[in-house]
């Protein structure tokens, strides 16, 4: 527990030490695949946008997910973010970061996780709806780390409002 709030509060710090150009609030929900079936995932996203980053419009963004089944779990992940716009209010978007998860299952072997979110989104006024995709996985192929890497996946439906 200590771990987490000392992790809310840095990565909160860290957010406010950028300059900004729009933040953002989100919702976000879905099925488990994969080996997640049977789950659902349910998420509360904050983002914040920043600097360019290889020119093309970025942001922060620091998530707090959890999802039910045999493998529920909670996870607290800070990333970095792309979006690239593809039309007139519409974007496609790519997050990568770290992550901590409250408990080790079947799925996923070690407390750090990394994070992925894909997403296609579209803009309206101050709303912003995306599909999007959610991988949490340990990097075991990569860091030989044991226990198992079956990792946990989410097609997602994601309700926002940028401020």
């Amino acid at each position: 527990m200590k771990l987490r709030i000392t992790l809310v509060a840095f990565f909160f710090f860290i957010f406010y030490a950028w300059t900004a150009c729009a933040n953002g609030l989100f919702l976000e929900a879905g099925p488990g695949v994969i080996s997640s079936q049977g789950s659902t995932y349910t998420a509360v996203r904050y983002q914040k946008e920043t600097s360019k980053l290889f020119d093309t419009d970025s942001f922060y963004e620091i998530t707090y997910a959890s999802w039910n089944g045999p493998n529920n779990n909670n996870a607290l992940s800070f990333a970095r973010g792309l979006r690239w716009t593809v039309a007139a209010n519409t974007y496609g978007s790519a997050d990568f970061g770290v992550g901590h998860i409250n408990r080790t299952t079947a799925n996923l072997g070690t407390p750090f996780q990394f994070y992925f979110r894909f997403a296609f989104g579209i803009k309206v006024g101050s709303f912003d709806l995306s599909l999007g995709f959610v991988h949490y996985s340990n990097g075991k192929l990569i860091f030989n780390w044991p226990g198992p890497n079956n990792g946990e996946d989410f097609p997602t439906f994601s309700l926002g409002i940028t401020f």
